[in-house]
């Protein structure tokens, strides 16, 4: 179990950088009048991968008997894992410009909770 923990840990520090620096590139693209398409959009979806990992071994965690520090842990970490997939169904190919926006904005919000997350978790 302790390892389980520490790689937990570990990539709880990988989601916020990986989600900050992909939610700054997202910023930077709509500034310079891109559309969410392409290499960005894929970088969204190692990002939501990042989260389902992070979200599995959470639950490993929570069925051999750890528990987070906080219940608001929990909170956190349903909110991540939906909240970049409602912002992509919400534009989809709708809106490209204003959907890149839209997810650079989820993604920094996700690195944000990720921190919170991690003070709540223990």
């Amino acid at each position: 179990m302790d390892t389980l923990i520490l790689i937990h840990d570990r990539l709880s520090n990988a989601v916020i950088f990986f989600m900050l620096v992909v939610g700054a590139w997202g910023f930077v693209s709509y500034l310079r009048g891109e559309e969410l398409a392409g290499s960005l959009g894929g970088s969204f979806v190692i990002g939501q991968g990042l989260l389902m990992v992070q979200a599995a071994l959470g639950v490993v965690l929570l069925v051999q008997g750890g528990r987070a520090l906080e219940s608001l842990h929990y909170v956190y970490g349903t909110v991540m894992i939906l909240l970049l997939p409602f912002a992509y169904t919400f534009v989809r190919d709708r809106y490209p410009r204003p959907g890149l926006l839209l997810c650079s904005t989820a993604a920094l919000f996700i690195g944000a909770l990720a921190f919170r997350a991690i003070v709540t978790g223990g």
